[in-house]
């Protein structure tokens, strides 16, 4: 008997087969949402038999431009549905995904696009003159796609994203990718220096990323997300990649304020929040928020600062089955490292408020000496 081959897509490990299979798996469950608030006036919905459908129109359209399998391709905007469209469509046809903060100077632009050797750009309408301005400086950048979504003043050399969502072709692409092929190309932050690429292919995902998330965090098929993590960071690309692996759906808050953010939250029936301390005491400070319906939030996820008492005692009251979650991790390690779960901060060793937790189940996480040797429990290390 002939053996299915270890790349075809009934068999295979890539990212981009995690939202074919759920496409199938759960049709009508809602993949991405917008709330709704000022900047969103009306509630925008995709599912993931839709977010699938676009995914490949995309997907076909990158590859009628001459976009494949190793080429990279740079998105620049807010969290968008749109954006999330695109790195699927890539995904499928292994093509690799960098993302470029908006806020970046042109020096800094200019330099992820020319280090990456970006062949693309997808850029949110409203930020193409940052590119427009680079006059020539990024040669490599052959195509350029506006997100023409929430508005349209790109010029000629851009074309239009509303118009290769369009693409007559909508069934999955036929392409040969592997697990060990790279999927994304996050840029560190460059806090010392100049932001450095990170190498993430396929299978750190799929083989370890993923599962942590899951076991470490306690995740489940039916959650919806309240996602502010910015798409450009490691972050914010990897996380949704285990959110629509596991179903999920994505409330996306283009802009909000926290009664908006509160609104929604409650709204779109979220089950996890991961925002830093400050996010969750703005919240806790807007009006009725002790009479809000936050009995379904069952995780929420801190990170990038102490974590003060009267955070936990305000969503004690209004979010009884909610669990702490925080987490630390360099870009460099391309994966979550420590994760810890606690109810109060009774729970945690110590009292410490600044814990970062326990090693995920997947890493080995070591402190030692100048001699490399293990040191004892309490002893500095590094």
């Amino acid at each position: 008997m002939d053996l299915i081959p270890a790349n075809n897509p009934a068999r295979r490990a890539t990212v981009g087969d995690y939202l074919r299979r759920n496409a199938i798996r759960y049709p009508n469950r809602e993949a991405l949402v917008m709330p709704v608030s000022a900047a969103n006036p009306e509630r925008r919905a995709m599912t993931y038999a839709e977010l699938n459908r676009l995914a490949n129109r995309m997907a076909h359209a990158l590859l009628d431009l001459g976009i494949g399998r190793g080429d990279v391709i740079a998105t620049m905007g807010r969290n968008v549905p749109e954006t999330i469209v695109t790195f699927w469509a890539a995904m499928k046809i292994g093509v690799v995904v960098t993302g470029v903060n908006y806020t970046f100077t042109a020096g800094e632009i200019v330099n992820q696009l020319t280090h990456s050797d970006a062949k693309a750009v997808l850029v949110e309408d409203r930020f193409v003159s940052k590119i427009d301005a680079l006059e020539g400086a990024t040669p490599n950048v052959r195509i350029r796609i506006a997100n023409d979504t929430y508005s349209d003043t790109s010029g000629d050399a851009w074309l239009k994203m509303s118009t290769l969502m369009n693409h007559p072709d909508d069934s999955e692409p036929s392409v040969e990718v592997g697990e060990n092929d790279l999927a994304i190309l996050p840029y560190t932050s460059g806090t010392e220096a100049l932001p450095k690429a990170i190498m993430v292919p396929h299978r750190n995902y799929l083989m370890s990323m993923i599962p942590s998330y899951v076991t470490g965090m306690g995740l489940v098929e039916e959650d919806v997300w309240y996602y502010v993590l910015p798409f450009h960071t490691i972050a914010g690309m990897g996380l949704q990649i285990a959110l629509i692996s596991l179903a999920n759906t994505i409330v996306l808050p283009v802009e909000s304020t926290p009664s908006e953010a509160l609104e929604a939250i409650v709204n779109e029936k979220v089950t996890v929040v991961g925002q830093t301390p400050t996010f969750y005491l703005q919240v806790i400070k807007t009006p009725k928020f002790e009479e809000m319906d936050l009995s379904r939030l069952r995780r929420g996820i801190t990170y990038g600062g102490t974590m003060p008492q009267s955070m936990f005692d305000a969503f004690a009251k209004v979010s009884p089955d909610i669990l702490w979650i925080t987490l630390w991790s360099q870009s460099e390690l391309t994966q979550t490292p420590t994760i810890g779960r606690f109810r109060s901060l009774a729970e945690i060793p110590n009292g410490d408020v600044s814990w970062i937790g326990k090693p995920t189940s997947l890493l080995e996480v070591r402190v030692v000496d100048e001699n490399d040797h293990d040191v004892d429990f309490g002893v500095e290390g590094e």
